[in-house]
C-alpha cells in the first residue's frame, strides 16, 4: 500500500490540477508520512514536520468539514514525539498488526469449539516449521507415485 501511495502522484499528476485542495492535502500527507517514517531525525526535521502538519490541517478542515478522526489529530503530536523518542518508526505497531492479521485470518477459516486452542495450535505448528526450516523440508524426499502437497498450506 505504501508503494502505491508513493507512486500514485507519478501516475495521475497530469490529470489532477495542482491547485486542487484534495490533491494538495494528499501530497502533504505523503510528505508527513515520509518524515514520520524516517530512520534518522534531527531537530530541524522535527520543526519542518510541525510546519507540514500545520500546512496540512488547514486545508484538510476545509476539504473534509466533518469532525476529523483521532489519527488526524495525533499528527499534531508527531514533532514532540520526534524530539522525545527519536525516529517514530522505531515505536510503530506495524509488526504487531501484521502478526494479528494471521490470527484473524485463522479464526475466520473454520468453526472451532475452542477457538483460542485451535489458533494457538496452528500458530505453534507454523512457528515450528519456520524455526526448523530445512529439517521439515519434505519436498526434497523422493517417493513413489503419490499426491504431493505443501505442508505449510495446512498451518
Amino acid at each position: 500500500m505504501w508503494f502505491f501511495a508513493t507512486v500514485l502522484p507519478l501516475l495521475i499528476s497530469d490529470a489532477v490540477p495542482y491547485e486542487d485542495e484534495h490533491w494538495r492535502c494528499y501530497l502533504l500527507l505523503l510528505e508527513i508520512t515520509k518524515y514520520s517514517t524516517a530512520r534518522v531525525v534531527s531537530s530541524s526535521s522535527a520543526e519542518y514536520l510541525e510546519l507540514l502538519v500545520m500546512r496540512h490541517h488547514e486545508p484538510f478542515r476545509i476539504c473534509y468539514p466533518q469532525k476529523p478522526t483521532p489519527k488526524i489529530h495525533y499528527m499534531v503530536h508527531f514533532p514532540t514525539l520526534f524530539l522525545k523518542l527519536g525516529p517514530l518508526i522505531s515505536c510503530w505497531c506495524m509488526r504487531m498488526e501484521a502478526k494479528n492479521s494471521y490470527f484473524k485470518r485463522i479464526s475466520q477459516i473454520g468453526k472451532f469449539k475452542n477457538l483460542s486452542l485451535s489458533v494457538t495450535n496452528r500458530h505453534q505448528k507454523l512457528m515450528c516449521s519456520y524455526l526448523h526450516g530445512p529439517v521439515f523440508d519434505f519436498w526434497e524426499l523422493e517417493s513413489g507415485p503419490c499426491e504431493s502437497f505443501k505442508i505449510t498450506a495446512y498451518l
